[in-house]
C-alpha cells in the first residue's frame, strides 16, 4: 500500500514538473545556426566556422530578439611550406554581410605550418553571417596580394 502512494506521489510530482517547463517554454522559441564557408585562391585557402543561438519571446504582448553568435577563422597556404621561409609579416582581412575581421601578424620566424592564422571572431554586435553569406578574403604577404570568396559548404 505505502508503495503505491509513493508511485502516486512521485508521478504527480513529475506531471507537475513537465507541466511548469511547458508553461516556462510557451511563447519563446530558439534556433540554432551552424556554418561553415571555406574557400582558397591559388595561394591561400579559409575556412570560418559560425555557430550562432537566436531566441525570439513573448513578453507583454512584444516579441524580444537575442542572439549569441561566435566565429573562428583559419587561414592555411595551400602551397610547399618552403615557399614561406622569407615569411615575418602577414596581413590578412575577411568581410561578409554580417562580420569582418582583419589582423596583422608578425613572425620572429617563418611558419612552421601550413595553418598561418588561427583565431576566434565574431560576437560583438549580435549579428552574424547568415548560410547564404558570401565572405571575401585578402590576404597580403611578401609583397604579394591575393582575394578569394569563402561559401557556406553545406
Amino acid at each position: 500500500m505505502k508503495m503505491k502512494i509513493w508511485l502516486a506521489g512521485v508521478s504527480i510530482l513529475g506531471l507537475i514538473a513537465v507541466a511548469g517547463i511547458y508553461i516556462a517554454l510557451q511563447g519563446k522559441e530558439t534556433i540554432n545556426h551552424h556554418y561553415v564557408f571555406t574557400g582558397s585562391g591559388e595561394y591561400w585557402s579559409a575556412e570560418y566556422e559560425v555557430t550562432a543561438t537566436e531566441t525570439f519571446q513573448e513578453k507583454n504582448n512584444k516579441t524580444e530578439y537575442s542572439s549569441n553568435p561566435s566565429g573562428h577563422f583559419k587561414l592555411l597556404y595551400n602551397r610547399e611550406l618552403a615557399e614561406l621561409s622569407g615569411l615575418y609579416k602577414i596581413t590578412y582581412s575577411y568581410k561578409g554581410t554580417a562580420n569582418g575581421g582583419s589582423g596583422t601578424e608578425e613572425f620572429s620566424a617563418p611558419p612552421k605550418s601550413k595553418e598561418v592564422i588561427s583565431r576566434s571572431a565574431g560576437g560583438g554586435n549580435g549579428a552574424f553571417e547568415r548560410k547564404d553569406s558570401k565572405i571575401e578574403v585578402t590576404v597580403e604577404w611578401q609583397g604579394k596580394t591575393e582575394t578569394f570568396y569563402l561559401l557556406n559548404k553545406q
